[in-house]
C-alpha cells in the first residue's frame, strides 16, 4: 500500500536533498516550547535514511521495554545518591557513578517517559555541579568526588544532559524543574567552558583540551543543531562544522576506513600521550554522527558513516567485529562486544545497504555484555537499539506519539527554487536521463514496515544499471526517484527504459510541482509488471493517468499532465509484495532533434562567473549537484571550481554549497564574493 507516500511531499524531499545545508542552517530565533504528546513507542520515520530495521515493530517495542526494565534494575540505585537516584557502573568500577552515565540515563528516561526518574537523575547531577555549572565527572558509590580531577566535567556527559533537558522541556513543559531554563543555562555553560575560543574546537572538559587534544567520540553535531535552534545561539552550528572539519582531516590519514581515534589534535593527528586507535571511546562516533543524518540530512554525516559501514562490511560482517582497530583498519582488539556493535549498526542507518543494516541490528540484539564490566556496552546497546527501531526521533519536533505523518523534511525553504530549464542537445529526439555509468544520483524512501535499497548493479553481459530490492508491507510504502528540477521535457512525447524484474506490479510516476508551497502537484502514474528478462519499454506521455487513489494538496486538479512542471520521476511500490528489478537507459523521447555540434576545445569560464560551475552559462541545480559531489569527494568532470568559491575564502566547502542553495532559493541575489 502507498497511502503514506500519498501524504508525503516529493517536492519537500527534492528540496531537502538538493538544499540540505540551507535547511539546517537557516534556523534562527528562540524555539517556543509547548508540552509534547509524543510517547514511547514513537515508531517514527526519520527524515533521512532508514527508520526501523525491525521486521516486527511491535515485537521490537516490547523488547525495548523489557530491556529498559532490565537496565533500570541493574544500573539505577538510590544508594549513595543523596536521597535521589543515580546510574551506577558495575563491579569492575566498584559501582561508582560517572557523569557520562547520568547523561545516558537522562536521555533514556526522557525517551521512555519516566519523568520521576528523570527528575531524580537531574537532582543528583545538580549535587555535583562545579563552579562552571557543569557536572563533576566521577563520584564514588558513597557520594564522594573521586580525586582532584573528579570535579572537572566530561563534555560528552554534559552535552547529553543538556539534550535530555531540551527534550524534557518539549515533552513535559515544566515540572519539578523549569527544564527549558535549566537547558539554556547548561548549554551556555558548555559553550563558555567546553568550546575553545577562536577555533570552535570542542574541548573534552572544562579545564583542559582544545586544538592540542580533542575526542571525536564527543562530537555530537545533531545535538549542537538542537542547541542552536533551542537557544537561538547559532555559534553552535560553527561547532558542528568544526567537528566535521576535524574528521575530514582524520579521513585523509585513515586510508578511507572512516575510523576515528579515541583522541587527536584539531588537525586529526595523534595528540601527545593519548591513544590514537579506534577503541572504547571512538566506538561511539558512528552513533552520534548517524543521528545527524537521520534528523537533519547532513551529507557529511552520511559520507562518514558510509565509509565506516563499508569498512566493516569488508571485514567479514557483524560477527567479525572486535573491540579495537588502528584508524587504518588493522585489528588491535580480540573481543566481540556490545560497545562496538550497536554504534556500527547505527552507521548503516544512512541507507546504503539494508541487508547489512539488518544483520548488524540482529547482532546488536543478540550480544549483551556480562562479567564485571558491562555498564558501558549495555548502555550504548540500549540507546542504539532505540535509534535502530525508529524510537529515537528528534523530540524537539513533536511526533504526536506515533511518528511523523511523513518521512520527509518539514522545514520548507521560503520559496521554491526557480532554475532556468535547460535541456542538453538531443539526437534522434532523445534525452538520456541516466545510463548509470556515472555517479548514482537516485534517492530512495520507505516506511511503515516496507523497505527499499537501490544502487548501481551490473547488467547481464556487462555495463551498469540501477539495481532495486524492495520489501513491502500491508501499510508500507517505498520508492526510488530521480530529481528533474531544471530539466526541460515540455515537448517530450514519451519515456523509455530497459527493465528486468520479478513480475510484481510497480508504479512509474511523474510528479508535478505543486500549486501550494511545499506540496506536490498532481501525480501521474503508469503501472508496469517487469518481466524476468530485459525488456525495453516506451511509454507515451498520453498513457499516464492521474493517480486514482489520492492526489496531494498541491494538485491543481485540471487533469492535464503539464510537462513544464515535472520535478521528479519515480519507480514506486503498489502493494505488500517483495521483489527486485533492474533499470537502465532511462530516456525522455519525442523531443525536437538537433544536429550534432562539432567538437571544440573547451573555453575557460569567463572570470567572475561565480556559481556557474559547469560553464553552461546558467546557474541552476546542476551546478549545485556538481558542487555537492565535489564536497563529498565524488569525482566530477568539467567543473570550474574557481567559480565555486562563493564566499572568497579560498576554500570550496559546505559553506559555498549553503550560499549557492540560498541563491537558488532567491534568499540572496548575489554571492558574498561579488560584494
Amino acid at each position: 500500500m502507498v497511502k503514506q507516500l500519498k501524504k508525503t511531499g516529493t517536492f519537500l524531499l527534492v528540496l531537502a536533498m538538493l538544499f540540505t545545508s540551507f535547511a539546517v542552517l537557516t534556523g534562527n530565533g528562540l524555539t517556543e516550547v509547548k508540552a509534547s504528546s509524543s510517547k514511547f513507542p514513537y515508531n517514527a520515520t526519520y527524515k533521512y535514511g532508514f527508520s526501523s530495521l525491525a521486521d516486527d515493530q511491535a515485537a521490537a517495542n516490547a523488547m525495548l521495554l523489557a530491556e529498559w526494565e532490565d537496565w533500570k534494575a541493574t544500573y539505577v540505585t538510590s544508594s549513595g545518591a543523596g536521597g535521589f537516584r543515580r546510574v551506577q557502573r558495575d563491579a569492575g568500577s566498584n559501582f561508582d557513578t560517572v557523569s557520562e552515565g547520568m547523561g545516558y540515563g537522562m536521555i533514556l528516561a526522557v525517551y521512555f517517559d519516566d519523568q520521576a526518574l528523570f527528575d531524580d537523575f537531574y537532582s543528583y547531577v545538580k549535587l555535583y555541579h562545579n563552579g562552571n555549572g557543569l557536572m563533576g565527572w566521577q563520584i564514588d558509590r558513597n557520594g564522594n568526588i573521586v580525586g582532584p580531577g573528579g570535579k572537572d566535567c566530561a563534555t560528552d556527559a554534559d552535552e547529553d544532559i543538556a539534550l535530555a533537558l531540551v527534550f524534557a522541556s518539549k515533552k513535559w513543559g515544566s515540572g519539578k524543574f523549569n527544564y527549558g531554563e535549566e537547558a539554556k543555562r547548561l548549554i551556555n555553560n558548555l559553550y563558555n567552558y567546553c568550546v575553545e575560543r577562536g577555533t570552535n574546537v570542542l574541548k573534552p572538559g572544562d579545564t583542559w583540551g582544545g586544538s592540542q587534544v580533542t575526542n571525536p567520540s564527543y562530537f555530537a553535531p545533531a545535538w549542537y543543531k538542537i542547541f542552536a535552534q533551542f537557544t537561538g545561539d547559532n555559534r553552535w552550528n560553527s561547532v558542528a562544522d568544526k567537528c566535521y572539519e576535524i574528521v575530514d582531516s582524520i579521513n585523509r590519514l585513515n586510508g578511507g576506513t572512516g575510523l576515528v581515534p579515541d583522541w587527536c589534535t584539531a588537525q586529526g593527528t595523534q595528540a601527545s600521550g593519548m591513544g590514537y586507535n579506534y577503541t572504547y571511546d571512538a566506538a561511539r562516533y558512528p552513533w552520534r554522527t548517524a543521528i545527524d543524518y537521520s534528523w537533519f540530512g547532513d551529507s557529511r554525516a552520511k559520507k562518514n558513516c558510509d565509509l565506516i559501514a563499508n569498512f566493516f562490511k569488508r571485514q567479514g560482517g557483524a560477527s567479525a567485529i572486535v573491540d579495537g582497530y588502528t584508524i587504518q583498519g588493522s585489528r588491535t582488539g580480540q573481543y566481540h562486544n556490545a560497545t562496538f556493535i550497536g554504534p556500527i549498526a547505527s552507521a548503516t542507518m544512512t541507507g546504503s545497504d539494508l541487508n547489512f543494516a539488518k544483520e548488524l541490528y540482529n547482532e546488536t540484539i543478540n550480544v549483551k555484555d556480562g562479567g564485571d564490566y558491562h555498564y558501558y556496552g549495555n548502555s550504548l546497546r540500549l540507546m542504539t537499539l532505540l535509534y535502530l527501531t525508529g524510537n529515537f526521533p528528534n523530540l524537539l519536533e513533536d511526533t504526536g506519539g506515533s511518528g511523523p505523518s511523513t518521512p520527509y523534511p518539514t522545514t520548507t525553504p521560503t520559496s521554491s527554487p526557480k532554475p532556468t530549464p535547460s535541456t542538453p542537445p538531443t539526437q534522434d529526439g532523445e534525452l538520456l536521463i541516466d545510463d548509470f555509468e556515472g555517479a548514482f544520483t537516485w534517492i530512495t524512501y520507505d516506511g511503515e514496515g516496507a523497505s527499499v535499497s537501490a544502487a548501481k548493479g551490473v547488467r547481464d553481459g556487462g555495463g551498469s544499471a540501477m539495481d532495486v530490492s524492495y520489501s513491502g508491507s500491508a501499510s508500507g510504502y517505498w520508492g526510488v526517484l530521480k530529481v528533474m528540477v531544471g530539466t526541460d521535457i515540455s515537448k517530450a512525447t514519451g519515456i523509455s527504459f530497459d527493465i528486468k524484474g520479478t513480475g510484481n506490479q510497480i508504479r512509474l510516476m511523474l510528479v508535478e510541482e505543486g500549486s501550494i508551497a511545499g506540496e506536490d502537484g498532481e501525480q501521474w502514474e503508469y503501472v508496469i509488471s517487469p518481466r524476468n528478462s530485459w525488456t525495453t519499454l516506451e511509454i507515451p506521455m498520453s498513457q499516464f493517468s492521474p493517480r486514482s487513489d489520492w492526489q496531494p494538496p498541491g494538485a491543481d486538479g485540471n487533469k492535464r499532465l503539464d510537462l513544464n512542471k515535472i520535478i521528479s520521476i519515480h519507480f514506486a511500490g503498489m502493494n505488500a509484495n517483495s521483489g527486485s528489478f533492474m533499470v537502465d537507459n532511462v530516456k525522455i523521447t519525442g523531443l525536437p532533434s538537433t544536429q550534432p555540434t562539432p567538437t571544440q576545445s573547451p573555453k575557460p569560464t569567463p572570470p567572475g562567473s561565480y556559481g556557474d560551475i559547469n560553464g553552461d552559462g546558467i546557474i541552476n541545480s546542476s551546478d549545485y549537484a556538481l558542487l555537492t559531489r565535489h564536497i563529498l569527494e565524488i569525482p566530477v568532470q568539467n567543473a570550474n571550481l574557481n567559480n565555486a568559491d562563493l564566499n572568497g575564502d579560498g576554500v570550496v566547502d559546505s559553506l559555498d554549497a549553503t550560499i549557492l542553495s540560498r541563491y537558488l532559493l532567491e534568499v540572496i541575489d548575489r554571492f558574498p564574493v561579488q560584494r
